[in-house]
């Protein structure tokens, strides 16, 4: 049973979902604004009655976060086992 949510997240600019030819594993790909947006999104799925769904349909294996974020988010990330990759270089193009 799938339960609708409207969460209020203007700095969620992306949350897509990715599945393996043979649909046993799936890649989650969110993306912020800043680390209070990711802070934010975090809190409320935990918040909301999706986590036991969630839970019961996923083991999660690995969590990583992209980007510099501050220490209040990186605290709330730590509960996920997270690993943190700070930003180093790149470039964005724009299609």
């Amino acid at each position: 049973m799938t339960i609708p949510i409207i969460l209020h997240e203007p700095k969620t600019l992306r949350f897509e979902w990715f599945l393996s030819e043979d649909k046993t594993k799936a890649t989650l790909v969110e993306v912020f604004g800043d680390s209070n947006g990711a802070k934010t999104r975090v809190e409320n799925l935990i918040a909301s009655p999706l986590i036991a769904e969630w839970l019961e349909r996923f083991e999660p294996t690995n969590f990583h976060v992209f980007g510099n974020i501050n220490q209040e988010t990186r605290a709330v990330l730590e509960g996920f086992n997270a690993t943190f990759h700070n930003y180093a270089s790149g470039f964005l193009k724009n299609f």
